[in-house]
């Protein structure tokens, strides 16, 4: 009876075995489909965030290739005026230490503004 009891203890213990490397691939394989699945999330977002910048990016380029930003950046980085325009630079002393500079150009449009903005302080 001792060798009629191994012989059927074999095989059990071996479809044990089988058993449980099915198990664990399968727990493995889940584990890395779980994985696949999270990365593909995260560069699914990248992804749209990426996308969002470049729109963004596009809109600003087109601003900035806009006559108007053009002719804005040369009157404030290169001080030109319109003709009929004036340039008016303000130095103000806040502290003795500090002196602040602030340019404006009047013109016709613009003067009811100014002088609001003078009298608010808005100006040094």
């Amino acid at each position: 009876m001792g060798t009629m009891f191994k012989h059927k203890t074999i095989p059990k213990m071996i479809a044990i075995v089988i058993v449980v490397v099915v198990v664990l691939n399968v727990a493995n394989s889940l584990i890395q489909s779980f994985q696949i699945s999270r990365n593909l999330t995260r560069v699914e977002d990248e992804i749209v965030a990426l996308q969002e910048e470049k729109d963004r990016l596009e809109v600003e380029k087109a601003y900035k290739n806009s006559p108007e930003f053009i002719e804005q950046e040369a009157r404030d980085k290169l001080n030109l005026v319109k003709p009929g325009d004036t340039l008016v630079d303000f130095i103000s002393n806040s502290d003795n230490s500090n002196q602040t500079k602030t340019k404006v150009i009047i013109n016709q449009q613009n003067i009811p503004f100014l002088w609001q903005d003078l009298l608010m302080g808005r100006l040094n």
